[in-house]
């Protein structure tokens, strides 16, 4: 198990990960993250009978423990993890003096994809490999105060693990190589083209996308280059003019609004950035898609 799992950088993370919609795309909604030990006061509550009206995933990062589900009894030892649909109901029967788990609590949508993998897989046993050992440290290791994108970051990492574990991202006969789907596109680019369609209305540094696809900056751009003809700046900027040609044809929004939704710290550089990717100005783009329209 990675060093980097201690319970000092959950406490920290507690205290300042970011809650709410990971975006207005996905209905998943993240409650909190959480760490206990048999020493924390909390952990009196975890021992008797409970259930909520959300999903929970617990992870045991050191030590054993059983956990009661039903007439059931489930073991679990270090690098385990059990998912709780809503309303399920528990209880911790043994634990261990060493023991230290981690729990993340969210709310996901019923229409979502992995809605129902995640209740099929509700009470069963899971093991973590290293790739979500990896992801676990890496949660771990932001600090909010180093990166302005610090809650995208967190939200989607987390989102991701719950992704993998509900099974939707690599097959089976994939998942021993780290960076290739099933379909035999790079994960990076994967992650990173996710990431950057997913929020069009912040300005994404090329560094913090990569740090959070865990490569350099250098290399997320060669697989650019290679999948997309095109480097990573360029496809961020791609798709922030894009959205900005979705958000122009809305009659509701000014053309400061659209400007305000991108991210853009004045009209002034909205005009000069969609000028340069469209040729024309959005009051003119706007003129000539409405003149076509009517």
């Amino acid at each position: 198990m990675s060093t980097k799992l201690l319970r000092d950088n959950f406490d920290e993370l507690k205290r300042t990960m970011p809650s709410g919609k990971i975006s207005d795309a996905v209905d998943f909604s993240l409650y909190w993250i959480n760490v206990i030990d048999n020493t924390d006061v909390s952990f009196s509550q975890t021992v008797k009978k409970h259930h909520h009206n959300f999903f929970e995933i617990h992870f045991v990062l050191n030590g054993r423990m059983t956990y009661g589900i039903g007439g059931n009894s489930i073991e679990l030892s270090s690098g385990d993890c059990l998912i709780f649909s809503p309303g399920q109901s528990h209880i911790i029967n043994y634990y261990t003096n060493d023991l230290l788990k981690c729990s993340v609590s969210f709310a996901l949508g019923e229409d979502e994809p992995m809605y129902e993998a995640l209740v099929l897989k509700s009470g069963h046993l899971c093991h973590m490999e290293g790739y979500l050992y990896d992801s676990l440290a890496f949660i771990c290791s932001k600090n909010k105060n180093e990166s302005a994108y610090y809650d995208i970051i967190v939200k989607n990492r987390i989102f991701e693990i719950i992704h993998e574990i509900a099974g939707k991202t690599e097959s089976k006969k994939t998942r021993g190589v780290k960076n290739v789907l099933s379909d035999g596109v790079d994960l990076r680019l994967f992650k990173a083209k996710q990431f950057i369609d997913d929020n069009p209305h912040v300005f994404l540094g090329c560094e913090d996308l990569a740090a959070y696809c865990t490569i350099s900056s250098k290399q997320l751009n060669r697989i650019f280059l290679k999948y997309e003809g095109m480097s990573l700046l360029e496809y961020i900027h791609k798709i922030k003019a894009r959205e900005a040609e979705k958000l122009l044809l809305q009659e509701k929004y000014s053309i400061r609004d659209v400007s305000e939704n991108l991210g853009f710290s004045s009209v002034y550089y909205f005009n000069r950035f969609f000028l340069k990717h469209n040729g024309i100005t959005p009051g003119e783009y706007r003129k000539k898609v409405w003149m076509v329209d009517y």
